[in-house]
């Protein structure tokens, strides 16, 4: 409630580095999370690559052709979702790789501030009232974006890069 309250810059996020440190929290916990599934997802397609090659070899060793082609058709299948695996590992990489570059992006802005002096913290905090943000989720991920109060219009998250509609009134300043 604290943060909404006091108004803000999404550039700076009105000079607040305890708002900034857990923006950098979080994303470093999705940046760990994002890793931790991409890996997952990339053992259990192997394991799915290795069963499917263990249904190939049987079916070569059957002599009944029915038994022959069920086993094949389990292969077949596991080869399909192992595919499906690799291709949403990729996707979650992806993922991790934008929530990265935003990851770096905040902490490079936290250098920015821990260079900068308190009266340019002040400057900063006198002119947010006429730059209002409005905190908006994302329609695909649920990542929190700040954009300029009363603007409507098109936003790209910049997590998963979807695009969606905000702005407007309903929205809490930040």
């Amino acid at each position: 409630l604290g943060r909404e309250d006091s108004g803000g810059d999404a550039d700076d996020l009105a000079g607040d580095k305890d708002a900034l440190r857990l923006e950098i929290s979080d994303a470093e916990f999705v940046v760990k999370q994002l890793q931790e599934r991409a890996s997952r997802l990339q053992q259990d397609s192997a394991r799915a690559e290795a069963t499917a090659e263990e249904w190939d070899r049987k079916a070569t060793r059957s002599s009944e052709a029915e038994e022959k082609g069920e086993f094949l058709k389990k292969a077949k299948a596991l080869q399909k979702s192992a595919a499906r695996l690799r291709q949403r590992s990729k996707e979650v990489s992806a993922m991790q790789d934008k929530q990265q570059a935003r990851l770096t992006r905040l902490q490079a802005l936290l250098q920015g501030k821990k260079s900068s002096s308190s009266s340019s913290k002040t400057s900063s905090s006198s002119s947010s009232s006429t730059a209002e943000k409005v905190v908006v989720s994302c329609t695909s991920c649920s990542q929190k974006v700040r954009i300029p109060g009363g603007v409507e219009g098109s936003v790209v998250c910049p997590a998963c890069g979807s695009k969606f509609r905000a702005g407007g009134a309903h929205h809490a300043p930040f």
